[in-house]
């Protein structure tokens, strides 16, 4: 009797293995659900925008694919869809490409979002209502520079771009055209992606020092400006190890250098705290050349 139940239950382990598909779902990999993820919500709510904008002709079959892509990322992918493709289209962007951009900020979080609307509207505002008056595929590629281009914490780079952009255009500081403002706050905005501190608040107190005439070198504003633009990027400490270098290099009971070549000497040591320093600039690389003859 014992062997006859035996011999049973392998004929049944056998028939169920030899079942089509039952051996390969065995094996796979259960699918890791996405808690909270409201697909359903963010389907509809996409489809209906784009069903509701007439203007954008689009086939329902169409809208229906995008409708699906854009809820494949959960939670508040609607909402990030439309606020990025309902401005970009009132601005004048094409009806594909500002749809192709609202469904990669469909992928991203609010704060990208947010941070991406805010430098497209100050970019692509009038000078009139304190914007940079660019055109749109300058705005739209200088948004882009600071978020979904962009590694890092975008709302302190935000913080960053917003404290730079009012530093240069102010008139009492560098008092640069609003456009050439832009290109300069992101450029060093995003010059703090590698460590947790602020990168306006390193080169404003770089550049103020460099251009004081009686605490600092004096140096030219172009100068200045060249010279802090580079060694903000040796991190959060670069105007402390610069400023500090310089008045050992050129006081007399320091190193008593004469101000070109304690200006090179200091960005030295501001740059060995970073990995890789940059190649010296002409005037550093001269000045330290003089220096060895001394």
């Amino acid at each position: 009797m014992k062997n006859s139940l035996n011999a049973c239950l392998v004929l049944i382990s056998l028939s169920i293995v030899s079942v089509p598909g039952t051996a390969r779902a065995a094996t796979e990999a259960e699918p890791t659900p996405k808690l909270g993820c409201t697909t359903a919500r963010e389907y509809i709510a996409a489809l209906e925008f784009l069903r509701d904008r007439k203007e954008f002709a689009i086939p329902e079959a169409e809208a229906r694919k995008t409708a699906a892509r854009v809820s494949s990322h959960c939670t508040g992918s609607a909402a990030r869809f439309m606020r990025v493709t309902r401005t970009l289209t009132v601005s004048g962007l094409g009806t594909s490409d500002a749809i192709a951009m609202g469904e990669e900020f469909a992928g991203r979080n609010d704060r990208e979002t947010d941070t991406f609307l805010s430098v497209f509207r100050k970019a692509f505002s009038a000078e009139t209502e304190g914007g940079l008056d660019l055109d749109l595929g300058s705005s739209v590629r200088l948004a882009r520079s600071l978020t979904s281009a962009f590694d890092g914490d975008v709302l302190k780079v935000r913080d960053d771009f917003e404290t730079l952009f009012g530093y240069c255009a102010r008139k009492d500081k560098l008092g640069l055209p609003m456009a050439q403002c832009g290109d300069f706050a992101s450029e060093i905005a995003r010059k703090g992606n590698h460590w947790a501190g602020s990168a306006s608040a390193a080169f404003v107190r770089m550049f103020e020092f460099l251009s004081a005439a009686k605490d600092g070198p004096g140096l030219t504003t172009a100068d200045a400006l060249a010279m802090a633009r580079e060694t903000v990027a040796a991190g959060p400490d670069s105007a402390d190890n610069f400023i500090q270098a310089y008045r050992y290099a050129s006081a007399r009971k320091g190193m008593d250098l004469p101000r070109d070549q304690a200006v090179a000497f200091a960005r030295d040591v501001a740059f060995r705290a970073t990995f890789t320093p940059p190649a010296p600039t002409v005037q550093a690389a001269a000045s330290a050349a003089t220096e060895k003859t001394r």
